[in-house]
Formats: structure tokens, C-alpha cells, sequence
């Protein structure tokens, strides 16, 4: 549930690949676990933080820079702290200052700051890009045999509307 420590690779040895194919209890595999868990995403792992809006453009996903509830932040190297393989974090809540929320893992400058630990701080949006995974769309409905229409959530027969009376009367 956003918000609280429920990655299930808490306890896991740090940098063991998950099921999204990121290093466990780094920021990235957190990150997947909230897209995939919370948002309904079908998630694949996109690489180091660095690379995550880049690979997300390509997969279709919106990237910009206006923060919002349920997006995820991506700090370059260098920006806000963020290591040589940069930073990505869970957005909660967007504040009128200029900065954002959030949660996330293994984030050096977090004021809790401990190794491959989970931590909930405040994050400067400057210089950052934000994703927004949409959920996965529902599938398209089956085709509907010869003579049917969908209609009403369902397959129907087709009954064509013809009126007998016509401008010939």
C-alpha cells in the first residue's frame, strides 16, 4: 500500500534480481514493486535510475517535469543528491514549494538514511523528470461471431432497424 513498507524483498540480500529484473532493495526494484503492485502496470525493469525516462519514452510512457500523485521521480546523476547511476522514487504527495514526497530505497541523503532501507523524505523537483505509468488497459473483447454485434457489454444478435415507412407513402 503506498505509503508503507510492504516491498516484499525487504529482508532479501541486496541485489538479487526481482521479478520486474532489477537488483533487489535498490531504488529501481522498489520503484517496480509500487508500478506493478499499486498502479496495475505491467512493469519490466528499465535499467539504472539514470536511464529510466529515456527507456520510458521509448515504451510509450509520458515523461515530463510536472510532478504528480502516483508518479515516479528520476533524479540525473548529480541532481538532488542522486549518485552516478541516479535516483528514482515513488511520488505521494506534490507540494506547492517545489517539492515532492516521496518513498523509495537506498537513498543516500535521506534524512533515516540507512543501506538498502526503505525511507519516506521530502525531494527538490529541479532538474528531475517525472513518469507516469498509466495502468494497463483492459483488453480489447473477443470478436463477435458472424451476425452479432457487441452492444451492452456483450454479444447480440443484429437486428437491423428498418422502418417500413419511408418518404414513398
Amino acid at each position: 500500500m503506498i505509503g508503507y513498507e510492504d516491498y516484499p524483498f525487504a529482508d532479501a540480500p541486496p541485489d538479487l534480481i526481482d521479478p520486474w529484473g532489477c537488483d533487489t532493495r535498490e531504488c529501481t526494484s522498489f520503484c517496480a514493486w509500487r508500478i506493478s503492485h499499486d498502479l496495475g502496470y505491467r512493469f519490466q525493469c528499465l535499467g539504472n535510475a539514470r536511464d529510466w525516462p529515456l527507456r520510458a519514452v521509448g515504451l510509450g510512457v509520458r515523461v515530463d517535469t510536472r510532478p504528480t500523485f502516483g508518479s515516479v521521480i528520476a533524479l540525473p546523476p548529480g541532481v538532488g543528491g542522486a549518485g552516478e547511476w541516479g535516483h528514482v522514487a515513488f511520488v505521494m504527495r506534490v507540494n506547492g514549494d517545489g517539492t515532492v514526497f516521496v518513498e523509495d530505497y537506498n537513498y543516500a541523503l535521506a534524512p533515516t538514511f540507512a543501506p538498502d532501507a526503505y525511507n519516506q523524505h521530502y525531494l527538490a523537483t529541479r532538474g528531475a523528470w517525472f513518469l507516469h505509468f498509466e495502468p494497463a488497459a483492459a483488453p480489447p473483447p473477443p470478436p463477435c461471431p458472424p451476425g452479432y454485434h457487441f452492444d451492452t457489454g456483450r454479444c447480440e444478435p443484429f437486428r437491423p432497424q428498418v422502418s417500413l415507412r419511408g418518404p414513398w407513402r
